[in-house]
């Protein structure tokens, strides 16, 4: 194993255990999972047909591929972040200016990080 490979897994080993918060990955006609997220941000630049320019703001959530065995988000999943016991903040798997709704994290592809909008707070 190459000294980079190894120090990105160093890397990913530290963030799983110390920059994490819950978060429920839900899917359509699927069992909800369980797992844990970073909380990022990314922001899209994107033009109208008139030429207007705005700025959006996603929040990102970074999963583990280990973690998330192998499921790959797609547009309409949701990523629920607990912020009390049986209360979360529910958001919605989004797509910007034509781009992907998620994107590897790290060369090594330890980790990705999914685009998402803010739908508003949830019962659990």
């Amino acid at each position: 194993m190459s000294m980079v490979r190894e120090g990105l897994i160093f890397m990913e080993n530290i963030r799983k255990k110390f920059a994490v918060v819950a978060v429920v990955f839900q899917r359509e006609s699927e069992p909800d999972r369980a797992i844990h997220a970073t909380v990022g941000q990314t922001f899209f630049k994107q033009t109208d047909t008139q030429g207007y320019s705005w700025v959006m703001r996603s929040k990102d959530f970074i999963l583990s591929v280990e973690e998330i065995e192998g499921i790959t988000p797609r547009i309409g999943d949701y990523i629920v972040e607990i912020t009390a016991p049986g209360v979360g903040v529910r958001h919605e798997v989004k797509a910007f200016d034509g781009d992907s709704c998620w994107r590897w994290y790290d060369a090594s592809r330890l980790a990705m990080r999914v685009h998402t909008v803010e739908i508003g707070e949830i019962t659990l």
